[in-house]
């Protein structure tokens, strides 16, 4: 453990200078039982009128915990997070990238060619934050007149120099890279059939 701890702070003090560099993602999640939900996340989160079941989790990274809120609605799939007192953070919305405008993928394939030799986007989730309010109308209609910021967070197979990885990155609302994480997996004691 001591050994994690100290390679976690050596890694964030070298990188810490540029919040752009990479960084590495570590991320532990498990399944939550609704009794053990903050109450404000689980009134936001019935104020969504979810017709479908919500799954709830807590998460554990490197920034911290938190708990999760899943559900699939209406073809779409929402993540909505929450800090572990139940106050909101954010709230992803898994998009196709065939959805988007050809400006805003052309951008971002740009930038990430600025950082690798080669990449794949695998995954893209519009991430949004702003007022509960604001999040309630998104989640419901992916529209609100209500302030708020849009950001985009991908999970790329790219290469740089020599290695192949995955990353997290996450574009802000004027497609600059805002953070690239590379996701490690969690190695485990057992072996997995």
């Amino acid at each position: 453990m001591k050994q994690k701890i100290i390679f976690l702070l050596l890694a964030g003090s070298i990188l810490f200078g540029n919040p752009a560099l990479a960084q590495i993602k570590y991320e532990r999640e498990y399944k939550l039982k609704p009794s053990d939900v903050p109450p404000k996340a689980k009134d936001f989160v019935d104020a969504c009128k979810f017709s479908k079941r919500v799954k709830w989790y807590k998460e554990e990274s490197e920034a911290g915990n938190s708990v999760e809120a899943k559900v699939r609605e209406a073809g779409k799939f929402f993540s909505i997070e929450f800090g572990t007192d139940g106050e909101l953070q954010d709230v992803e919305l898994d998009k196709e990238l065939e959805v988007l405008d050809a400006g805003i993928v052309e951008g971002m394939n740009a930038e990430l060619g600025k950082e690798f030799q080669k990449h794949r986007i695998q995954r893209l989730q519009i991430q949004w934050t702003g007022s509960a309010k604001s999040m309630l109308s998104l989640i419901q209609h992916e529209q609100t007149d209500l302030p708020y910021i849009q950001k985009y967070e991908l999970i790329v197979k790219a290469k740089k120099g020599k290695r192949n990885a995955l990353y997290e990155i996450l574009f802000d609302n004027k497609l600059q890279i805002e953070r690239i994480a590379e996701i490690k997996t969690r190695n485990t004691d057992n072996m997995d059939f």
